[in-house]
């Protein structure tokens, strides 16, 4: 019988999307307390997204955390910083001043 509306066509199409689908899934194996942290951080970023957030997708967001972490350069924050002029003079003072007393160490 072939679902409402579905070709048979369509129906085997599925499920042989469904095959591959399944077909690409890994299982690994991890600690207790792994297990409990990535619950923890499942349950965090389905408070955030306002719905369900399966492990796999909280797996893949600490990896796109990685790698932004990893591809972060000290010069991205370049800007980011608002402070006033009076702000910026006094810790150029005190740079100054650091740099001014540093003397390399002795061989």
């Amino acid at each position: 019988m072939i679902m409402a509306g579905l070709s048979f066509k369509s129906v085997v199409l599925h499920f042989f999307y469904l095959v591959v689908l399944v077909s690409r899934m890994k299982t690994i194996k991890v600690s207790e307390e792994t297990y409990t942290e990535l619950v923890k951080i499942a349950g965090e970023l389905q408070m955030e997204f306002g719905r369900p957030v399966s492990l796999d997708e909280a797996v893949r967001h600490l990896i796109r955390l990685r790698s932004k972490v990893e591809g972060f350069r000290i010069s991205d924050l370049a800007g980011s910083w608002d402070i006033s002029d009076e702000e910026l003079n006094e810790i150029m003072a005190s740079l100054r001043e650091v740099w001014r007393k540093w003397r390399p160490p002795e061989l």
